[in-house]
Protein backbone atom coordinates (compact mmCIF):
# COMPACT_ATOMS: atom_id res chain seq x y z
CA UNK A 1 0.00 0.00 0.00
CA UNK A 2 1.00 3.56 -0.64
CA UNK A 3 2.28 5.54 2.33
CA UNK A 4 0.09 8.34 3.67
CA UNK A 5 1.50 11.85 3.43
CA UNK A 6 4.42 12.39 5.79
CA UNK A 7 3.77 15.39 8.05
CA UNK A 8 6.82 15.10 10.29
CA UNK A 9 10.28 14.26 8.98
CA UNK A 10 13.50 13.81 10.89
CA UNK A 11 16.74 13.50 8.92
CA UNK A 12 18.44 10.12 9.37
CA UNK A 13 21.73 10.21 11.23
CA UNK A 14 24.56 8.36 9.54
CA UNK A 15 26.16 6.13 12.18
CA UNK A 16 29.75 7.42 12.58
CA UNK A 17 31.17 3.87 12.58
CA UNK A 18 29.35 3.13 9.33
CA UNK A 19 30.59 6.34 7.77
CA UNK A 20 34.17 5.56 8.80
CA UNK A 21 33.86 2.03 7.37
CA UNK A 22 32.42 3.31 4.08
CA UNK A 23 29.11 1.49 4.58
CA UNK A 24 26.22 2.68 2.45
CA UNK A 25 22.96 1.29 1.17
CA UNK A 26 19.19 1.42 1.27
CA UNK A 27 16.97 -0.05 3.97
CA UNK A 28 13.38 -0.97 3.17
CA UNK A 29 11.33 -0.49 6.34
CA UNK A 30 7.75 -1.59 6.96
CA UNK A 31 5.80 0.92 8.97
CA UNK A 32 2.58 0.58 10.94
CA UNK A 33 0.74 3.77 11.90
CA UNK A 34 -2.35 4.17 14.02
CA UNK A 35 -5.45 6.07 12.92
CA UNK A 36 -3.86 9.37 14.00
CA UNK A 37 -0.78 8.79 11.81
CA UNK A 38 1.58 7.99 14.70
CA UNK A 39 4.15 5.26 14.00
CA UNK A 40 3.39 2.40 16.37
CA UNK A 41 5.73 -0.21 14.90
CA UNK A 42 8.46 -0.53 12.29
CA UNK A 43 10.85 -3.23 11.14
CA UNK A 44 13.24 -4.22 8.39
CA UNK A 45 11.78 -5.56 5.14
CA UNK A 46 15.08 -5.55 3.30
CA UNK A 47 18.46 -5.00 4.89
CA UNK A 48 21.14 -2.70 3.57
CA UNK A 49 23.59 -5.46 4.43
CA UNK A 50 24.91 -3.40 7.35
CA UNK A 51 23.26 -3.84 10.77
CA UNK A 52 24.15 -0.32 11.96
CA UNK A 53 22.44 1.25 8.96
CA UNK A 54 19.41 -1.02 9.39
CA UNK A 55 19.01 -0.03 13.04
CA UNK A 56 19.45 3.67 12.25
CA UNK A 57 16.78 3.44 9.53
CA UNK A 58 14.20 1.85 11.81
CA UNK A 59 15.01 4.34 14.59
CA UNK A 60 14.47 7.38 12.36
CA UNK A 61 11.27 6.06 10.78
CA UNK A 62 9.82 5.66 14.29
CA UNK A 63 10.23 9.45 14.70
CA UNK A 64 8.32 10.33 11.54
CA UNK A 65 4.63 11.25 11.56
CA UNK A 66 1.97 10.83 8.90
CA UNK A 67 -1.36 12.33 7.97
CA UNK A 68 -4.24 10.28 9.29
CA UNK A 69 -5.20 7.68 6.70
CA UNK A 70 -8.84 7.72 5.69
CA UNK A 71 -10.96 4.90 4.41
CA UNK A 72 -14.51 5.81 3.55
CA UNK A 73 -14.26 8.99 5.60
CA UNK A 74 -12.94 7.26 8.74
CA UNK A 75 -9.41 7.38 10.08
CA UNK A 76 -7.78 3.96 9.95
CA UNK A 77 -4.50 2.32 10.91
CA UNK A 78 -2.23 1.43 7.98
CA UNK A 79 0.86 -0.54 7.07
CA UNK A 80 3.22 0.45 4.26
CA UNK A 81 6.89 0.61 3.33
CA UNK A 82 9.45 3.39 3.39
CA UNK A 83 12.95 3.49 1.94
CA UNK A 84 15.80 5.04 3.92
CA UNK A 85 18.95 5.78 1.91
CA UNK A 86 22.45 6.08 3.30
CA UNK A 87 24.89 7.48 0.73
CA UNK A 88 28.34 8.81 1.44
CA UNK A 89 29.33 12.02 -0.24
CA UNK A 90 32.79 12.23 -1.76
CA UNK A 91 35.31 12.99 0.93
CA UNK A 92 33.06 12.03 3.89
CA UNK A 93 34.73 8.72 4.63
CA UNK A 94 37.24 9.03 7.42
Amino acid sequence: PEAPARVRYVESQYPPESQAAGEQGTVEVWVRVNAEGVVVDAGILQSSGFPRLDLAAVAVVRLWGYAAANASGRATAREFRESVHFRLQRGTRR
